[in-house]
């Protein structure tokens, strides 16, 4: 839900500070939220980690679409676009098998 919550409000925070500006700053609190998910050392932490995580991914996905649409020339679009919606359907997937802690086999 704070994913669907951030899309809509990545447009106004693009205008208001910049897309740089906008994506440095869910890039680096996607980030600490992150860490604090590693760190948390309850449910109700991690919970809350988990939330900030949503909401500033959900920031990242609409900008990356957007620098796409900027920076790449008209016949590159669809190649870029498709590279970047390959990698924003893979980041879910893989992030928690890479980054997760493995199963406990007894």
């Amino acid at each position: 839900m704070a994913e669907v919550i951030a899309i809509p409000l990545t447009a106004l925070l693009t205008r208001a500070f910049s897309l740089r500006w906008m994506f440095a700053a869910a890039t680096l609190a996607f980030t600490l939220a992150s860490i604090g998910c590693a760190l948390s050392g309850s449910i109700g932490m991690l919970i809350a980690f988990r939330v900030a995580q949503g909401f500033f991914g959900g920031m990242l996905i609409p900008a990356v679409f957007t620098a796409v649409f900027i920076m790449m020339p008209e016949p590159h679009r669809l190649p870029a676009t498709t590279v970047a919606g390959v990698f924003a359907l893979l980041a879910p997937t893989l992030g928690p098998v890479v980054g997760g802690r493995p199963p406990a086999l007894f």
